[in-house]
Formats: structure tokens, C-alpha cells, sequence
């Protein structure tokens, strides 16, 4: 083991001139089209591509602080003697806790903590994959992952199906939404960790997996064998008309990725020829970024060919790219939906259409990721993320706000005018400012309890009809009382949650029964952001001038 911290430092001592850069493709001058991922969206096993590690003991907290100071000051010295010193240092301190901590240590848990503590060191934004990220990059960026094609989220302490993916292996063996997985492969679920189960279920393709299911009604688990298979995983997530105007689209993004520009243009073609849509709302709240490719190729979409989309300047690079082919659809007017989460590659797209007048953006002003990140491929399946350059916009504002120190990122609080003071530096500001409406403390406790998901689930198994138009009586909202009153959960619903409860209710009815995208509908009627994006687009005509 202690010949891998060396032959880490070595790595990371030579990584400008021996390690390649991977995702994408390598354009012109060998600079790479860089990649950004943090995605919190569970899809069958997509997990965060930022590596993770929890440090339960203070202990640990401090082996990993030695680690990071002798990693840094070795490898970032210009002096080989220092180098060399920091190299021994770390393994002496490896020897002496493999000597003299009394607990069992996993000695390739510390090489990666002092991996993520010496990148850290550098920027917010830099950091290290182990493998099981590295992979899920991957996959994410691909479009595809080899699993059996269910939906799942620990409700209640289990492991539940959402729903199976439509065409899957779980789909066509019957795999249900509510069932709950027991076991996988043998292994009980009820201690697992949600990635460590997503991790399960997937594996190479043609391999099978075994899971047992309970199903309410059936007092045996289920055995299910399932052969992996390829599943798709698509980059938007709805595609629809909107609710109350026949005249508007709407397209959600969770992520940009390789898959992206052609699963858009697809949706954009069905809703313009099949739904005569003249409008369309592109929603990239929520998504934190991923393929700056993707990102270039929309944007690409919607301008005239030679329009500036985004600059990258660095050290040793200074890469702009414009558009190059005519727009698919000039005459459709545009809204872009954004909020603090909206980062990196959503921030390129909503600031080059923003910029050139071409596109409304509607909601919070965005989180202001404008670092570049390349990643690069390590030996064992890992990598590492580096930040190598900064995103410009077409009028040449950089995208990055003010992080504050590396080690404490993000730490200081955000000013109050920070959605419409220009003299901050960072981020996307919206050209009309809209609040998203929060939820109330009692309906997210009622989400995390899987209540909604459950009653919708028990209404269903007993025959109860439902249709796009249904209302929540109050009768209805009485029997959920009732099931709510009858779980030793200690949540009590005011009259003022009841609103917002019956969309609950109708929103899991209408998903359970019909379709996600149909209960989706029931959020965007009450979301005040869409709204307002929607009554933006029927009253404003796109700025005569580009914003500056």
C-alpha cells in the first residue's frame, strides 16, 4: 500500500506532461472540450460523479490533515529534496498507523481522503474520482449504463420502485411502482446505503441479478431474476405541452451530456410539427451543468452562424466558440428558466441566448460556476477533475463568482441584491426575477415519508378511477387524513397545508396512474416561475438590444 502513495505522487507530479485528458472529443491545438458533472438526479444507479467521504471520527479527520499538508507541500514544491522529505513523511505516517491505530484501517480510504484533500486545496471545483464516480461519470456522459431499468429512492427507511423504465428487463417481468426491495443477490437491503444498492443492481451486460420484492397484498417476497441489460439515460427529463396554453412547450434538462443535442432537437421537432408549438420553455433549474459540447451544440440551435457562445481563458489556453450553422427554429420565442442551481453548462446556454437577444430568462440569478474542469484518466479506473480555465460569455463577463478560500468555499453569505446587483461578479441574472414557492415543513415531511406515493398506490389497488381532470374532494382529503393519522409519523395538517396537500395527492394519483410527465403538469400549473415565463412570452417581445 504504501507503494501506491508513491506511485500516486509520481502520477500527480507529472500530470501536466503524463496524463491525457478524457471525455469528448480533442478539438483543434489538442485543447480538450471539457466536462463538468455534480448530479444528485437516482435513475437506477446514477450517483454523484463528485466523489464523496464522510469522516465520522475526529481521529480520521486528523491522519487525513497530515496526509493533505505532507501531499501538498511535496508535490507542489520546486524542490525535489522537499519533494522527496514530503513522500517519506506520508509514508512514515502510513506505517504509524498501521502500527499503532487501534481499529483496522482501510489504508486505500486514506490515499483517496489525501487525493480529495490535496485537489481541494487548489479550488472549490477540483477533485478526485475514485472508481465507482469515475464510472458513473461515464455512463452519465454516455447516455447509457448496463442494469435492469428501475426508478428507486429509500421511502420510509426502504428501498422502493418508483417505477420500472418503460421497455426494461423490470418492466416486462412485471417489476411494479411500491414494490420494495428486499434483497439483492442475497444481500438484505435495509441496511444498505442508496448508492451502495444502485451499485448492485448494475454490472455487466448479459450478467443477472436476483432481487427479492415484497408487494402489499402478498405475504411471500418475490423473486425476480433479471438479465442486465443496456438502459438508456435520457438527458431531458419532460417534454411537454404546457397545461394551460397549447401554444407553448416545455423542455426540462436535469444534465448536459453527449446524448443531449440529439435527444432535444427530437423533442423540439415533435412539439413544433406534431403540437404546432410557437413558444418553448427550456427549464434548467436544478441542473448543475455536464458536456460544455452539449451545451455549445443547443445554443448553436437557436443563433444566426458567427454569434460568439462562450469563451474559455486560462493559463495556457484562450478557446472561443461560435456558432456555425443557421438556426433550426428562428421564429420560435424562447424563455429559459433558471435558479441557484443552475450552474456551469446551463450557464453557457442561458448566457449566450440571453446575450445575443434571443431568449427570456425567467427566475433567481444562477450559482456562478464559470471554472473549467478537465478531467483526467488515472491508472486503476480513477480520475481526477481540474480546473484549467474560466468561462466567458459572448460580452466577455466571467461566469465564476467570488468562492472565498479553497478549504472554505462558499462560506460567506450571499448578498441580498445578489439577483440584480451587475458590480457582483458571476452567474446568469435573470431578466425577470421570480421566486420559486417553497414547501411547507408538513408536505416535506409527508414527501419523505412516502405518504403520498403510498396512499396513491393503496387508492389504485382498489379499483379507484382516475383522469386528467380529476379534483381532490374532500372526502379524499379526509381518507388521507385518516391514513396519515393512522402511521405513527406525528405529522398533523393544518387548513393552510390543504392546498398544497390535494396537489400532492392529484400529483401522485396522476403519476402512479398515467404517466410522470402527467403529474408533472400538476406542478407546473402552481409553479409561479412558469408562470410567469409563460405570461413573459404572451406579453414581451425579446429585447430589441442584447443584454449587456
Amino acid at each position: 500500500m504504501i507503494s501506491i502513495l508513491f506511485f500516486f505522487a509520481f502520477i500527480f507530479r507529472h500530470i501536466h506532461s503524463s496524463i491525457r485528458p478524457v471525455f469528448g472529443d480533442v478539438i483543434p491545438n489538442g485543447i480538450p472540450l471539457y466536462y463538468f458533472l455534480l448530479s444528485s438526479s437516482i435513475e437506477d444507479g446514477l450517483i454523484d460523479a463528485c466523489a464523496r467521504f464522510c469522516y465520522t471520527t475526529p481521529m480520521k479527520r486528523t491522519v487525513i490533515g497530515l496526509l493533505l499538508l505532507a501531499a501538498c507541500f511535496s508535490l507542489f514544491s520546486s524542490d525535489p529534496g522537499e519533494w522527496e522529505q514530503g513522500i517519506r513523511t506520508c509514508t512514515a505516517i502510513l506505517e504509524q498507523i498501521r502500527a499503532y491505530h487501534p481499529e483496522p484501517v482501510d489504508e486505500t480510504e486514506l490515499v483517496h481522503a489525501s487525493l480529495h484533500g490535496l485537489l481541494a486545496k487548489l479550488d472549490p471545483h477540483s477533485y478526485f474520482l475514485d472508481a465507482d464516480s469515475f464510472r458513473a461519470m461515464f455512463e452519465d456522459q454516455r447516455g447509457n449504463y448496463f442494469g435492469i431499468g428501475t426508478r428507486i429512492r429509500r421511502i420510509g427507511g426502504h428501498l422502493t420502485v418508483i417505477a420500472p423504465i418503460e421497455g426494461t428487463p423490470a418492466f416486462r417481468l412485471g417489476i411494479l411502482p411500491g414494490d420494495v426491495i428486499a434483497f439483492i443477490d442475497g444481500r438484505p437491503t435495509r441496511e444498505m446505503s442508496l448508492d451502495e444498492a444502485m451499485n448492485y443492481l448494475r454490472g455487466q451486460r448479459g450478467t443477472q441479478v436476483t432481487i427479492k420484492v415484497e408487494r402489499p397484498g402478498n405475504p411471500d417476497l418475490l423473486s425476480f431474476q433479471i438479465k442486465r441489460t443496456e438502459i438508456p439515460l435520457p438527458t431531458l427529463t419532460h417534454t411537454l405541452v404546457e397545461p394551460t396554453d397549447s401554444r407553448t412547450g416545455y423542455i426540462g434538462l436535469r444534465t448536459f451530456g453527449r446524448t443531449t443535442a440529439d435527444e432535444f432537437k427530437k423533442a423540439v421537432d415533435s412539439l413544433v410539427l406534431s403540437q404546432g408549438i410557437q413558444r418553448l420553455i427550456i427549464d434548467l433549474r436544478w441542473n448543475t451543468g455536464g458536456s460544455l459540447a452539449a451545451a455549445i451544440e443547443l445554443s448553436d440551435f437557436f443563433l444566426q452562424p458567427g454569434r460568439p457562445i462562450v469563451t474559455l481563458r486560462g493559463r495556457s489556453l484562450e478557446r472561443g466558440f461560435t456558432s456555425r450553422e443557421r438556426p433550426l427554429w428562428p421564429e420560435l420565442k424562447l424563455a429559459i428558466l433558471i435558479n441557484r442551481h443552475s450552474a456551469s453548462a446551463s450557464e453557457i446556454l442561458a448566457a449566450a441566448l440571453q446575450e445575443h437577444g434571443r431568449a427570456l430568462v425567467v427566475g433567481r440569478r444562477s450559482w456562478g460556476k464559470g471554472l473549467v474542469e478537465t478531467v483526467f484518466n488515472l491508472p486503476g479506473n480513477r480520475g481526477a477533475a481540474l480546473t484549467t480555465a474560466r468561462y466567458h460569455t459572448p460580452h466577455g463577463r466571467c461566469l465564476q463568482r467570488e468562492y472565498g478560500t479553497a478549504l472554505n468555499p462558499y462560506g460567506h453569505r450571499i448578498p441580498k441584491d445578489y439577483d440584480t446587483n451587475r458590480a457582483i461578479p458571476g452567474g446568469v441574472i435573470p431578466d425577470l426575477i421570480v421566486k420559486e414557492t417553497r414547501q411547507s415543513k408538513t408536505v416535506r415531511d409527508l414527501i419523505s415519508k412516502g405518504a403520498f406515493f403510498h396512499f396513491s398506490r393503496r387508492l389504485l389497488e382498489s379499483g379507484f378511477a382516475v383522469s386528467q381532470d380529476l379534483a381532490i374532494s374532500e372526502d379524499l382529503l379526509r381518507r388521507f387524513r385518516a391514513f396519515v393519522n393512522g402511521r405513527d409519523w406525528q405529522i398533523h395538517i393544518q387548513k393552510s397545508n390543504e392546498p398544497e396537500v390535494r396537489r400532492e395527492i392529484l400529483r401522485a394519483l396522476l403519476t402512479s396512474s398515467i404517466s410522470e410527465s402527467a403529474g408533472f403538469r400538476v406542478f407546473l400549473l402552481h409553479d409561479p416561475v412558469n408562470q410567469a415565463a409563460l405570461h413573459y412570452l404572451e406579453t414581451s417581445s425579446l429585447p430589441k438590444e442584447p443584454l449587456s
